[in-house]
């Protein structure tokens, strides 16, 4: 427990540096600020032209102590981008993200443990390519983690127990008769949901949300159609008791949808300017400030 006045100062800063040269790709510094005052810091350099969050490369940008640094070879070994959740309680960061193992990728973790980064602990280690993780941690501080499987497109659920060293063996979230990719995961009222984007008939992807009644058992809700082929990264959150969804929805509109009294919202659109990460943000934090204030 910490004291009062000596409570740990944390908080996710994104700093956005401008790099106007079309070929370098964004770049993400996770690091602590000092080891007295943790701060998540991920700095990306942003480019001219798209810059897609996938293609981030892990590079050390700030001339600090090493030991703050976490993953400090991810980019020469091809890691793919972070994601952080905060533990409720102790206000530390928990990072995973798609650890290249030479042929394949493996999802990594590994949580700030008040005077250092702990060892990098792995929830996959099997010759297929696992990608896009995204992390949560609940309440209580159980810490859920999704990430999808290249080739047959599975999505994966594993969650660890406050208090237990062991991750729970990973469960399918979409079974082995459906298909998802890019999934987010969010406990909301003491119920999992997954969402992810999958493949419509004829054509275009629909966006998904998988809400778990058992072990490895989903109900599964289509929220939305778009006509994009490219990368939707379906996102959930869960705010001030409020739960939505957002989506780049084409090259011109990003969309969400709120749920509300057990039903999803119809889909819901504004307008963004350009296919960059920085547009992106900004487009799902113009989405929060809508759906918190309309509550």
């Amino acid at each position: 427990m910490v004291k009062p006045g000596k409570r740990i100062a944390l908080y996710l800063s994104v700093v956005l540096l401008a790099a106007g040269v079309i070929t370098v790709a964004p770049r993400a510094e996770v690091s602590a600020e000092t080891k007295q005052a943790v701060n998540l810091l991920i700095l990306l350099g942003i480019t001219e032209g798209p810059d897609p969050i996938p293609q981030v490369i892990w590079e050390p940008l700030r001339d600090v102590d090493p030991s703050l640094f976490l993953n400090r070879e991810g980019a020469a070994r091809g890691d793919g981008r972070p994601d952080a959740a905060f533990h409720p309680s102790s206000f530390w960061p928990h990072v995973v993200w798609a650890f290249h193992a030479g042929t394949d990728h493996d999802i990594g973790y590994s949580a700030w443990n008040g005077s250092g980064w702990g060892d990098v602990e792995f929830l996959t280690s099997t010759v297929s390519d696992d990608l896009d993780p995204r992390i949560f941690i609940g309440p209580g501080g159980m810490v859920y983690v999704v990430w999808w499987e290249a080739g047959t497109e599975q999505v994966w659920m594993s969650a660890r127990s406050t208090g237990f060293s062991n991750w729970e063996d990973p469960e399918p979230v979409t079974g082995l008769v459906d298909a998802g990719r890019r999934p987010s995961v969010v406990v909301s009222g003491g119920v999992v949901r997954t969402a992810y984007e999958r493949d419509a008939s004829p054509a275009g992807q629909e966006i998904v949300v998988a809400t778990r009644v058992g072990v490895g058992v989903y109900d599964l809700e289509v929220i939305a159609l778009s006509q994009s082929t490219l990368a939707l990264n379906v996102i959930l959150h869960d705010e001030q008791g409020i739960l939505w969804i957002d989506w780049r929805h084409s090259d011109t509109e990003f969309a969400y949808s709120a749920y509300d009294g057990g039903t999803w919202s119809g889909l819901n659109t504004l307008p963004w300017t350009d296919d960059s990460w920085a547009r992106a943000d900004e487009a799902r934090r113009v989405i929060r400030g809508i759906v918190l204030s309309s509550d």
